[in-house]
This record gives structure tokens, sequence and C-alpha cells, in this order.
């Protein structure tokens, strides 16, 4: 695909260094063309040593680590809980695009608050009591901490592209385990049931 752009790029008599800014007019050209921007191309992973009956050794070939901390209030008197304030790091490889990352993390930690806090599926004789966003409630820009911070420690993966690890579920994974715990520990007690609802709160104050 790199000699395919070169050459478009050379024919409209765009050089090397102002490909990046122009890649649309390159795009028009192939597709005025009529060339396939296509690639296709596999890898295989390298090998794992995991035994399925014993449930050890090594799932997968590469791993991506993440650390949450979560910074919570209770009311114990309403069991409201809301985060304060909140930190992620997480070690994903090298980071192409810091900005979509950035994002692709605060997406998981708003999904995860809404797991551990509000998200819930009841239902009534088969039939689901959560049929819109009135009755099925997500976490909106007001539950997010204000001061969320993410960062990251980028361990390159040698057979990663150009580095990478995943990041896609583990923001989310890190999340809401770091909410609820913190939940539990400014109740100091057990919390196993999700979502945190304020009813559960006080109950478990109770």
């Amino acid at each position: 695909l790199k000699e395919r752009i070169r050459t478009v790029a050379k024919d409209l008599h765009i050089p090397k260094n102002e490909i990046p800014s122009r890649l649309k007019e390159i795009a028009q050209a192939f597709f005025m063309r009529n060339l396939d921007p296509a690639v296709e191309g596999w890898a295989q992973g390298a090998p794992v040593d995991w035994d399925e009956e014993t449930g050890l050794g090594n799932a997968y070939f590469v791993y991506a680590y993440a650390t949450h901390i979560a910074q919570v209030e209770v009311d114990l008197t309403t069991g409201e809980a809301s985060v304060e304030d909140f930190v992620a790091v997480h070690d994903s490889g090298r980071i192409v695009n810091h900005q979509l990352a950035s994002g692709q993390v605060e997406g998981g930690i708003a999904q995860g608050l809404g797991f551990a806090l509000m998200e819930e599926i009841p239902e009534k004789d088969g039939h689901l009591m959560t049929t819109g966003f009135t009755t099925y409630r997500i976490p909106t820009i007001r539950d997010i901490a204000a001061d969320t911070k993410v960062a990251f420690v980028e361990a390159l993966y040698s057979a990663g592209p150009f580095g990478a690890k995943g990041l896609g579920e583990v923001p989310l994974m890190a999340s809401h385990t770091a909410v609820s715990r913190a939940v539990a520990h400014a109740l100091g007690a057990a919390v196993n049931t999700y979502p945190l609802s304020p009813e559960r709160v006080k109950g478990s104050v109770a």
C-alpha cells in the first residue's frame, strides 16, 4: 500500500513530506483510477503454554496491564456513592495515538462506573423493567470525576504493531473493580452484588 500511495503521489506531483497532509487528495485519485486501497495480511501469535485441565500456564502470549485508583464519597444517609477522583495508568505497549488511547480509557472508566454503581436490568414475570434511558440508568458527564487522570507506561511488545499491545476492554475491567472496592473500603463492609445502588449501600450498613 505504501508503494501504491507513493506512486499516486508522484503522479500528482506531491512531495513525500506532504503525503500525510494530502491523503484525501490521494484517496480521491485512488477512487478515480479504480485502485484498491485495501491491504490484507495475517499474523501467527507466539505459542502459549496453557493446560486447560489444571488452569495453569500462560493463556495468552502477551498481557496488557493497568492500575486504576478511585476515590469515592459515600453518603451513609442516602446510600449515594460518587467518584470524586480517578487515576488510571496503563501498560499497553507503544501508544500509537495518545488522544484515541486516552479516550478509550476514559470511555472504559465511564462504563465501569456505570457497571459498579447504577446499570441494572431487573425483570418481573419475565418482562424487562428497563425499557429506555428513563429506567435504565447510565453515567453522564456529571458522574465522572472532573479531574480524571490517564497515563501510559509504554513497555514495547516486540511482536505487536509498532510495539503496541491491546487496550480494548482493560479499562472497563479495572475501573469497575476500583470503584466497587473503594465503596467497600468506605463502608468497611464487603459488597458483592452489582450495581451498588443506594438501596444496597444503605442495606450493607444497616
